[in-house]
């Protein structure tokens, strides 16, 4: 967010500190400036604002309280008039859904006059990079960069009136109806969704709600009346409409970090009362505040010495009140010698007594708190029984050839649902590893030429949420692609899942299902796992065998030491897979002939290996297998082939090897 250094110092009677030192203050509080820039007789600071603090600091005025909290000095608030309320024709507003609009407030405003902006408001807005529009649309614009919360202007006669009560303007905020379609202030014609939210009145979509206004009731030099608007909006529909219309504005920005509702009444009057300073012939309607559910006062209570405990600093409990009070905090007392904080409404970010310990912290600066290394453990110390089972079943798996895999923790479908879901698949938390592992077994067989395993083997140790609770599950898969020579994949999970029972100890036994197709395993008589649902998958609940298991006595485990390793993702184009056998002559290395097709293959070869060799007629027959793949493009047969082609070349001339 660019800031405005005469915009902060309106803000204080006293001098502010020069733009270098405030930027190291600002960065020392949690605001990182990534920029600074001389602008005319100002300076703009390019400040980093991180989602934990955007419901109160993408603003000016919300930086200045925390300059305002580290200087000590008291913050001076514009003194405009307040436009007194007349009776206007009427304006009432409808919220379709309270879940998607928290509060909407408007005003009707009549008589004023639309032109260009006084310099100082001008300059103000262009010192942050904002196009001077005209005065009214400017004085909304400068009220959001200034509190940080998004307005909206209509001009009042575009506004089409209920029928039935032809001088009563009515206002809904609805979701879209399928079809709609609205001609943006860039002129751009989009087509709505009923997930989009809308400010509509009674001849359809005004505007998408927090994100872009409208064309049809644009404000302009003919405009005489005006409907102001204050909204709180619920901020996950609007990102993702924002996000499916490609559409990112000022306002959206702030939406979605979702500001305090308390500050849409604080915004509709700064904004009349500088619309009635740009245009004092103006008359102001009542202001119709629909608030179905306002914002409750968070209190948090502390001890003082807790926070001193949790910075590892000494401080005394007046000092810590100074600093919360500082910071607008109120702080009143309780028993025990307890504070008990009323928090602001706009520090939506203030939640436990931890967010307090951490405010007080960066006031009295990080600097100051003593480092000190955590106390050496003893040598004896206790080992977590879940962890040291766990790991035994780890070491046991990979010993056994198996590779450990993570797979999400949602899932499209399950019992407990996420209120907020990353996506649409991903909306519940899983209910077994089963389905995840099935998913892996397939996407490695895909590519398990390029893996260079003769089959897949993976295993997870996993949270899993059925039934409204939560339980440690471990599944383990086996997948074989066709034709491979070797047991049969039921059978290899068998013995896998007998030695595990062995390596364990523990008193368990299997039973068949009643269609015989497989098989539950069971513990002290309770079912915790099946056999066979899913060809190669056995599925155990950890958490009854594990309870059941002695304590650990000694550290046994072994942690193998920490190595760098370079991970490159799999590429999103199909590989091609080419084999070549040949004789090759007494003598010659493995490892040369290796390296000689290597060389040959190019870039793309991304696995060369031996997988047949015999001796016939004194002669060593030989046969590899190159798995060709590029990044950026779908390779051919033709070039495969010139590549084969290069590559059986390279052989016969080195090692006189007979093709076959």
């Amino acid at each position: 967010m660019l800031v405005s250094y005469s915009w902060l110092q309106s803000y204080f009677k006293k001098k502010l500190p020069s733009p270098e030192k405030l930027a190291d203050m600002l960065t020392f509080l949690a605001f990182e400036v990534e920029g600074i820039e001389e602008k005319k007789n100002d300076t703009i600071f390019n400040v980093k604002i991180l989602p934990d603090r955007a419901h109160y600091a993408l603003s000016h005025r919300g930086i200045a309280r925390d300059l305002k909290a580290a200087l000590g000095e008291e913050i001076v608030l514009s003194r405009r008039r307040v436009p007194e309320s007349k009776k206007l024709a009427p304006l009432s507003v409808l919220i379709e859904d309270k879940k998607d609009c928290r509060r909407y407030i408007g005003r009707r405003v009549d008589g004023v006059v639309v032109g260009e902006s006084p310099a100082w408001l001008t300059e103000r807005l262009e010192s942050i990079g904002q196009r001077s529009i005209n005065n009214v649309v400017d004085a909304a614009n400068f009220v959001m960069f200034d509190i940080g919360q998004p307005l909206h202007v209509f001009d009042g006669d575009k506004v089409e009136s209920m029928k039935s009560k032809i001088d009563e303007k009515k206002i809904f905020i609805r979701r879209a109806m399928r079809g709609e379609n609205i001609v943006s202030l860039d002129d751009r014609n989009i087509e709505l969704n009923p997930e989009m939210l809308v400010i509509a009145d009674a001849g359809g979509p005004l505007g998408i709600a927090g994100i872009k206004g409208g064309r049809r009731a644009v404000v302009g030099p003919e405009t005489k009346n005006l409907i102001l608007e204050a909204a709180h909006f619920n901020p996950a529909p609007l990102r993702r409409a924002s996000e499916r219309l490609g559409i990112r504005t000022d306002a959206s920005k702030r939406f979605e970090n979702e500001p305090s509702p308390e500050l849409a009444a604080i915004a509709i009057l700064e904004f009349s009362s500088l619309i009635a300073e740009l245009c004092p012939g103006a008359n102001f309607g009542d202001i119709v505040d629909e608030y179905p559910s306002p914002q409750i006062e968070r209190i948090i209570v502390i001890q003082p010495e807790d926070i001193s405990e949790k910075l590892g600093i000494a401080l005394s409990a007046k000092e810590i009140a100074d600093i919360l009070q500082r910071l607008g905090i109120k702080v009143s007392s309780g028993k025990d010698k307890e504070f008990v904080l009323h928090i602001p409404p706009e520090r939506l970010d203030l939640i436990i007594p931890e967010d307090i310990a951490e405010e007080v912290g960066r006031l009295i600066g990080y600097e100051k708190i003593p480092v000190a290394l955590p106390s050496k453990p003893s040598s004896e110390f206790c080992i977590k029984k879940q962890f040291y089972w766990e790991w035994k079943i780890r070491e046991f798996l990979a010993n056994e050839g198996f590779s450990e895999v993570m797979t999400s923790s949602f899932s499209e479908k399950g019992v407990m649902a996420i209120e907020k879901p990353l996506a649409e698949d991903k909306a519940y938390l899983r209910t077994d590893l089963t389905h995840s592992t099935e998913e892996a077994l397939c996407f490695n067989l895909t590519n398990l030429p390029l893996l260079g395993a003769p089959q897949v083997k993976i295993f997870e140790v996993g949270k899993i949420f059925p039934k409204q609770v939560e339980q440690t599950s471990l599944c383990i898969g086996i997948a074989q692609p066709k034709g491979y020579k070797g047991e049969k994949v039921n059978e290899q999970i068998r013995v896998v899942r007998d030695k595990i029972i062995s390596m364990l100890g523990a008193p368990v036994s299997t039973a068949c299902t009643v269609n015989d197709i497989g098989g539950i395993i069971l513990f002290n008589g309770k079912p915790i796992g099946e056999i066979n649902r899913i060809d190669g998958i056995l599925e155990l609940n950890l958490d009854p065998l594990i309870a059941a298991l002695p304590d650990a006595k000694t550290w046994d485990i072994s942690i193998p030491p920490a190595a760098i390793q370079t991970y490159k993702p799999l590429s999103l184009f199909p590989f091609i897979v080419r084999d070549i056998a040949f004789f090759s002559p007494p003598g010659v290395k493995l490892e040369d002939i290796q390296n000689c097709i290597k060389k040959n293959a190019s870039l793309l070869a991304r696995r060369v290996s031996l997988f047949d060799r015999f001796e016939k007629n004194g002669k060593t027959s030989l046969a590899f297998r190159i798995v060709f793949q590029a990044d950026d493009r779908t390779l051919t047969d033709e070039e495969a082939n010139a590549i084969m082609k290069k590559v059986s070349a390279a052989l016969e001339k080195k090692f006189s090897a007979e093709i076959r």
